[in-house]
């Protein structure tokens, strides 16, 4: 009978303890400074220009070689099924903590370029992990909740750092300050290092390796017979998710400004409700998934969001575009918790973080670094933005069949009993 040692217990029928409400804080407390990076970035793209005098074209190269370490970050997340969860997950908070900080001392583009696409690499590997450590740790009812919640954290970072832009660039650090902020997850280490236990999932596996009852996987593991279906679905599912995420949060305020006529004022005020009400798309998704299943809540919120993007970018009516805009940040805030719930459920723990690797980073995030030049591509042949964001609607679309037909239900299954 296999995992008997650990598998005694029931955690589906555990409490909520304090343990879990701890990981769930630092957890989240680390995912903040992925969220909050990403979107400093694209604060700090005018002023940074300006101050290394370089073009726009040559800030787009720069934006694009950097989201290339999201790809890299394969790298560093699958060793964590070698190492163990808390090692890897110390090493990427202090090295992305590190990297940021450099960056805010940078004299030149490519000192900015070296410094962020190192810290992307380990901020995007933390956020993976993240998932994993909540999937093997809390109890299968409040699993796919828990992960939604964490990653609920990554977009508030986003928005407060938002909110101190306008503060912290004009002090003296300017725009370096907004990096130096970035010294704060290392107090997390303090705390980590003290509270934080391995995972018992990874512990009892590793002993169970050691005493030959399951064999040690190899990089392509997650190819073999028994899992390639899953590996490839959730290859395309992640690819689904990023593209039309990114077009979007790139391509929005574009679209509105020259193919609808607003003010950046008007922008401003949309996505400001737009991500005020759309948020809540991760808390509503991850409940729903733990109440209604992985497969009903996804096919619901895949195929809203295909509809949603159809409608904000065809919609020509001010109240229709706040409204369709709204919808879509709701139901494309859903995808992240979606997979990254189904990528750690589907694989078992001595492959988990190799898995998560696989279809996030190495092809998942593909999507994100293609897909402002997709648009480009498909505005030229349909005759405009509006055209071409409708148009990758199709993705979204694909994955509601994909998610009814080849995914398995595993609503508050032990994670053993799904990948056995």
């Amino acid at each position: 009978m296999p995992n008997t040692l650990f598998y005694q217990i029931e955690s589906d029928k555990e409490k909520i303890t304090g343990y879990h409400k701890f990981l769930i804080f630092v957890l989240c407390a680390a995912t903040f400074f992925e969220g909050y990076d990403y979107m400093v970035i694209n604060l700090v793209l005018p002023l940074m220009g300006k101050e290394f005098d370089v073009s726009t074209q040559t800030l787009g190269y720069a934006v694009a070689l950097i989201n290339i370490g999201t790809i890299v970050a394969f790298l560093v997340i699958r060793t964590a099924d070698r190492f163990g969860r808390k090692p890897l997950l110390l090493l990427t908070i202090v090295m992305y903590t590190f990297f940021t900080v450099l960056t805010a001392f940078s004299k030149t583009l490519t000192d900015f370029v070296l410094f962020q696409f190192l810290a992307r690499i380990f901020l995007v590997s933390e956020w993976g992990l993240a998932s994993v450590i909540l999937a093997e740790e809390l109890p299968a009812r409040i699993r796919a909740f828990g992960i939604a919640i964490v990653q609920l954290a990554a977009a508030l970072g986003a928005i407060i750092s938002a909110v101190l832009f306008p503060w912290i660039s004009t002090i003296e650090f300017g725009w370096r300050g907004l990096y130096l902020v970035g010294i704060i997850p290392l107090l997390l280490i303090i705390w980590l290092r003290r509270n934080m236990k391995e995972t018992t999932r990874w512990l009892t596996r590793r002993e169970e390796l050691a005493r030959g009852i399951v064999s040690k996987q190899d990089f392509f593991a997650v190819w073999s017979p028994r899992y390639r279906k899953h590996t490839a679905i959730l290859m395309v599912m992640w690819f689904m998710a990023w593209i039309p995420m990114t077009a979007i949060q790139v391509f929005w305020t574009y679209f509105a400004i020259n193919e609808r006529g607003w003010s950046l004022v008007s922008v401003s005020k949309a996505m400001s409700i737009a991500y005020g009400i759309g948020l809540t798309g991760y808390l509503v998704s991850g409940k729903l998934m733990d109440i209604l299943g992985r497969k009903p809540t996804g096919a619901i919120f895949y195929f809203g969001a295909s509809v949603s993007i159809c409608w904000a970018f065809q919609a020509v009516d001010p109240i229709q575009m706040y409204i369709s805009v709204a919808f879509g940040v709701f139901f494309l805030t859903s995808f992240l918790p979606i997979c990254s719930t189904y990528t750690t459920e589907l694989f078992p723990t001595e492959m988990r973080a190799n898995a998560s690797a696989w279809t996030n980073n190495m092809i998942g995030r593909i999507g994100c670094v293609i897909a402002p030049a997709l648009v480009g591509q498909l505005a030229l042949i349909l005759g405009t933005t509006g055209n071409a964001l409708t148009a990758i609607a199709i993705g979204p679309f694909i994955m509601v069949f994909f998610i009814v037909f080849f995914f398995p239900e595993t609503k508050q299954k032990e994670l053993e009993e799904i990948t056995h």
